[in-house]
């Protein structure tokens, strides 16, 4: 099957710009496109927070997966790509996308990003995760998929979970793991998978941190535990956060923060369990991620937006936006992996209404993980 399709929607003024839409990855700066402008009404983002409706986390998912996947496995080696996104330093170290070398002005910020780009060909999930060798991984109806850049996903391993999963990591290993509501698991070699924890209340997100330990949050009972995916030993992080949903760490890997279904963000110190509110009253915040300036930006599943120096930013309200993301209902985003065209300075969120990823360029690479 070929390339479905990549656009990018820019909004200027009142002018919606449409580029780009041969089919193909984000050309170069400097490639041609051809354009089309539609006169349409601005949606310009302002400061502030929006209120969101719940997701559809038991929203139907669809998939026409086919065996044989190019790379097929990928995901489940920490060996690393030489193809799209690698490059070699002057000491002679491959660079798989993770930016750290150079240091970054993180007071002269690129501008807010106020334009996406659109990759449909994938197909939705609650959450997924990129691999070392340019895959999307994503757990859907129990089965592991990869999709490359812009294309349908290809069926790895069948009957890994259960059927709907909602937060998915990988190892430096390269094994994914999975929260699915009453248990973590983890999928290892050949396909195996092996329950790490179970009888948990709504496990959701999950994150890993340098040392290979599973991070997830449980909605019902207001936690995030740790996970020992080789003792299988469980410890409480932290607890008395209700509606604890989205995790994610900064880039030292000291601070972890946790949205709530309840309007909070909350910082935790890693060492001593101790909780600071970062927001408050931002509807229903999703999905979280943080850039290497220690921006946090968050889904309310119906808007995205930004905190920095303790100011909320909205980017994009998709409930008003006049481009093809109108009424999209996003629940968790990563930034790219750096290889196969996923750029390691955008986030790229999902549509869970039809699939289609939404592709914001923010100029600052993400918080690094340990597996890129």
């Amino acid at each position: 099957m070929g390339r479905v399709g990549v656009c990018v929607w820019a909004v200027a003024g009142a002018a919606l710009t449409v580029a780009g839409c041969g089919g193909d990855p984000p050309a170069d700066e400097g490639d041609a496109t051809t354009s089309q402008v539609v006169t349409t009404g601005a949606a310009t983002p302002t400061p502030g927070a929006s209120g969101g409706m719940p997701t559809g986390d038991d929203a139907d998912v669809s998939v026409d997966s086919t065996s044989g996947s190019s790379g097929a496995g990928s995901a489940l080696s920490s060996s690393s790509s030489d193809d799209d996104g690698t490059s070699t330093g002057e000491n002679g170290s491959t660079d798989t996308g993770q930016t750290t070398g150079e240091a970054l002005d993180c007071v002269n910020i690129p501008p807010l990003a106020v334009e996406y780009e659109l990759v449909t060909g994938h197909v939705d999930s609650e959450d997924f995760v990129f691999d070392d060798a340019g895959n999307m991984v994503q757990i859907v109806f129990g089965d592991l998929l990869h999709s490359t850049y812009g294309m349908p996903p290809t069926l790895v391993f069948p009957g890994v979970g259960q059927s709907f999963s909602y937060g998915i990591s990988i190892l430096s290993t390269g094994e994914v793991a999975f929260a699915a509501a009453t248990y973590v698991g983890l999928v290892g070699p050949g396909g195996s998978s092996d329950v790490l924890a179970s009888g948990l209340s709504f496990a959701n997100g999950v994150i890993i941190d340098q040392s290979d330990t599973i991070y997830t949050s449980e909605i019902s009972a207001g936690r995030v535990l740790r996970i020992d995916p080789r003792t299988l030993a469980v410890e409480e992080v932290v607890s008395g956060i209700p509606g604890a949903n989205g995790i994610a760490f900064d880039q030292y890997f000291t601070k972890l923060y946790v949205s709530t279904l309840y309007g909070f963000i909350h910082e935790v110190d890693i060492a001593t369990s101790a909780v600071e509110v970062v927001a408050r009253d931002v509807g229903n915040p999703h999905g979280l991620v943080l850039d290497q300036c220690d921006n946090i930006y968050f889904t309310d599943p119906t808007a995205l937006h930004r905190i920095r120096d303790g100011v909320i930013e909205l980017m994009v309200d998709f409930a008003v936006d006049p481009g093809p993301a109108n009424s999209a209902v996003v629940s968790n985003m990563h930034f790219g992996s750096g290889v196969g065209g996923w750029e390691e300075t955008s986030i790229y969120l999902m549509d869970r209404n039809n699939g289609n990823v939404l592709v914001f360029d923010i100029g600052i690479p993400g918080a690094p993980l340990p597996h890129l």
